[in-house]
Formats: structure tokens, sequence, C-alpha cells
């Protein structure tokens, strides 16, 4: 854990008393009762967009920056049509997690999606050592689902305060629409902070946003995560707890935000200076204060005053035909053409020649073919001979689902991953587009990782550097586990080799 100095706590702790109930930068005063807070609060130009915890008048709704009003254009429930949801579903997979209250976890994401609001969406991501995404922000429930339905508890460690932080997005509307965003993690809490930020670090990047943090805690009893809490706290957001005897439906209930409202306000240009300033809204029975800092943007007040009206810059763009007809003579183009016509036959010439004094016919590029369950890579040339000769064919299966296999050569590497460029192309959303790959040179064949974000694993073991592959090994990519069930290294003879055939030299067993 890192060290800090003693003024450095002493701060953390200020910060946390003074955010204790009421959120970054927030004081409430409800005239008719009550607990409602501002929950997030962003602005864009000079757009800001507001959400509470509950209703507001949307009649009778005002806001005012600094005591000067602005435009209130729009003001609503957040379950509405005319409003969106974007929720990131943070779970962590760490072998931490009590084993008892792990399907639990997973009963409740499903009791999430299966009741989701019309106009929510749902981004899922895992993390253990490291953040995978497995849905990216939708509203079908199929595809999170899915999703789900990934979800394994076998991280080594967890890094809950780098997964947070990794996953907060831009607030901004969209489409025209106000956007709530809001994080659900669910965690027992167990941080490894020797590899990654601290409690405190994330604390002084949230202190600055309006982002709710909303924190399911899973454990088997006991006292509450207090770093949780504080997390909670400082970002707006609510505190629950799962344990094996928890309900999921009633659970999934309690994160809803159908009751949230939203608010949309145009600031006083003069007024966005980079300051910050206080901002109160009321409807009649409620008041709510905070202190948001409005960006610096250029004012049209503050624009000098045009003095001429410029001149019309139609005639002196658009060029008269003729001139351009004598400034450029037609036969220019001519000879330009006959010069391409030359070069092109030129060319061609040469390559025919060539071709024919090595006897050979030109090499077809390599093709991608299925049959059935069988992925296959062929060049037209025969082993040795040609820029797509193969170096090495290599057999693999899906132990998932062992009726995939492939069967593919290729001459210096094979590169696996989700990309359409892939030899070995695998649709997982948990692999990266450039996963890893399998190289054949003078010392064999080995694999090599390339993905920054997702590991590659030989046998269980990290790929951190290039590492021989044999039959019977296993490649585990993401969620894709793939049995190496046969390799041959073939001999290609290169320019100036005395081999004359492309004969098996090496099989590994």
């Amino acid at each position: 854990m890192k060290k800090y100095p003693a003024a450095f706590t002493v701060f953390i702790a200020v910060l946390l008393s003074v955010t204790l109930f009421n959120g970054p930068y927030l004081s409430v005063s409800a005239v008719g009762g009550g607990n409602q807070k501002i929950s997030q609060m962003y602005i864009s130009g000079r757009a800001v967009t507001v959400f509470t915890d509950g209703p507001l008048n949307a009649e009778s709704v005002r806001l005012a920056v600094s005591n000067i009003p602005a435009e209130v254009t729009a003001a609503g429930s957040l379950s509405g049509p005319n409003a969106l949801i974007k929720t990131t579903l943070l779970v962590d997979i760490s072998t931490s997690m009590p084993r008892d209250a792990r399907s639990v976890v997973i009963e409740t994401l499903n009791e999430l999606v299966e009741n989701k609001a019309a106009n929510e969406e749902f981004r899922l991501a895992i993390f253990g050592e490291e953040l995978t995404v497995l849905t990216e922000f939708s509203s079908d429930r199929y595809d999170i689902a899915k999703g789900i339905d990934e979800v394994e508890f076998d991280g080594d460690w967890s890094i809950v305060y780098n997964a947070i932080q990794d996953t907060i997005p831009l607030l901004e509307p969209h489409d025209g629409k106000p956007v709530f965003y809001r994080t659900v993690v669910i965690t027992d809490g167990v941080d490894d902070t020797a590899r990654g930020i601290t409690l405190e670090e994330l604390l002084i990047e949230l202190q600055d946003k309006f982002y709710p943090i909303d924190a399911v805690r899973v454990s088997e009893g006991g006292p509450e995560s207090k770093e949780l809490s504080s997390i909670v706290r400082l970002s707006g957001g609510r505190y629950f707890t799962l344990d094996p005897s928890s309900d999921p439906g009633g659970l999934a209930a309690s994160l809803s935000v159908a009751g949230y409202s939203y608010l949309e306000a145009i600031t006083p240009p003069n007024l966005m200076d980079g300051s910050v300033r206080q901002t109160d809204i009321a409807d009649g029975s409620l008041e709510l204060t905070a202190d948001f800092k409005y960006p610096a943007v250029d004012s049209p007040i503050a624009q000098p005053p045009v003095t001429s009206a410029p001149e019309p810059a139609d005639e002196e763009v658009i060029p008269e035909p003729e001139p351009v007809k004598e400034r450029i003579p037609g036969g220019i183009f001519i000879a330009a053409g006959v010069v391409l016509v030359l070069a092109a036959a030129g060319i061609l010439f040469i390559v025919i020649l060539r071709r024919k004094k090595a006897g050979e016919p030109a090499e077809a590029a390599p093709e991608y073919y299925e049959d059935d369950d069988t992925i296959l890579l062929h060049g037209d040339s025969e082993y040795g001979k040609g820029p797509f000769a193969s170096r090495c064919s290599i057999e693999l299966t899906n132990q998932k689902d062992p009726k995939k296999t492939w069967a593919l050569s290729f001459q210096d590497e094979l590169l696996i991953g989700r990309g359409e460029h892939c030899g070995l192309r695998l649709e997982d959303k948990t692999v990266s587009r450039e996963q890893c790959k399998i190289t054949a040179g003078d010392d064999g064949v080995v694999i090599i990782h390339l993905s920054k974000t997702n590991k590659t694993r030989l046998n269980g073991v990290t790929v951190t550097e290039n590492v021989p592959v044999k039959i019977g090994d296993v490649i585990k990519c993401g969620r894709e586990s793939l049995h190496i069930d046969n390799i041959t290294l073939l001999n290609v003879p290169g320019p100036g080799s005395e081999h004359k055939s492309g004969l098996t030299e090496l099989l590994f067993k």
C-alpha cells in the first residue's frame, strides 16, 4: 500500500466528512422535507443537464446560476421516453468472491436485465487482475444475457479502484436526449492496491465529478466495507449488500433509477468563465443547491462587433470556365495519358519476361474456405514455392465446442484474434482484435502474446514472452480455449537453397 504524509490523510478525512451525506460539492435543503439530492450534473456547450434522485415538478422547476436565472428547456421523469439511462455493470470475478454468493450475483444480473427500463442500456464488464468488457452499451436483453453467461469467477486477484476509474464514461447528451450515467459495482471490496491506484487517488478523481457509484458488497456476513462506503458517499451513489440469502429480484428492483428526474437549461453566456458557481434548483416544494464548475467558453457577447459587411465571395472563389481552358490546354492531358499507357505497357512487358525466364506461373493469393466446421487456409503452390508457400501446418480444436476445428497452413506467422484480418478468427468479445500469434522459424513453433488488455495463457500459465508450443498444449484467449491437435513444421527451401522439395522436416509429437 502506498504511504501518504499526515497532511494528505487529514485532507481525505475532511473531504469524506464534508461529503458524508450529500456527495460532491452538495448542500441540500428540502422545503417540504425529505432527503432528495442531485445525483448527476454535467455541461455540454452552454447546456447544463441535472439529474435528481426524486421527482421534480416540470411545470414550475427553475434553475439559477450565481442567482442569475437560466433558461429551462426541458424537464421530466427519467423513466420517460425523452431521456436515456446508461448503466455500467462492473462485476468482480476474483476467487476471493464468496462461493456461496456467486450464484446470487448471477441471478441478480439476470434480474437487472430482465426488468430493465425500456430506455436503459447496459454495459457489462468483469474485472479481476484486469478489466474486460463483455458487452458494450446495449438495450438488447439477449446480447447482455449472453455476456452474463460468460462470467466465471477465476480471477487471481482484483483491482476494484482501477476498474471503477477506467469505466467512467464521458458525460454528455446523446441524440439530443439527456443521458444519466452510473456504475453498479458488485464486489467483495477486496482490492490489491499494490498493483493499481489507491482509494485516495480514486476519491480525488471522484470529487470533481457528479458520477454516482452504486456499490453492491458481496459477503457471507460481517461488517460493511468502509472503503466502498466512502466511494458511495463521495459519488452520491447508494450502498447495498448481497449474501447467499439475498433476494435477487428485490435487490434488482432497489437498483432501479426509474424514479429519478432530469432538468436541462441554457447557462447565461457571461457565466461561462471557468469558475465554480452556486447552482440552485427549486420547484416550489424543494430547494437543491450545488457548487459546480462552469467551463470557460467563447461568449458571443465578448466578440468584437462587425463594422462592415464582407464582400460577396461568389465571383471571387468560383472561377469562370473559359480562363481555366486557356491556362490548361487539352493537349497536356492527351500527352500525359500517352505517357502513362506506355509506362504501364513497359512494366507489364518486364513482368511477363521475368516470369518466362523463371519458367513458373504467377502465384495465386491464399484463399479461406469453410467445410462444415473445419476452416482451412491454402495457397495454390506446392510447399516450398512462391510467396505463399507454407512453412507450418497446425490443427486446433475449440474445447468448448469440439465440433469446431481448424486446419491451417502458414508461412511465417498465424495471427489469432477477433479482427477480420486474423488467420484464426475468434468472435468472442473477450478476445482482443489481435490476441496473439504463432510463428514458425528455425527455432521451431512458438506463441507470442500481443494484446494489451486481455491475457493469453498456455496450459494455464500467462504468456509474457515467446514460448514454444507442442501437440497437446492448450491456448486460452479470453474465454476461448484452443487445443493443439497436431503441428507439422515443413522444410521450405528459400532463395539459393539446395533443397528442391517441400518434405516434412519435423513432426511434433
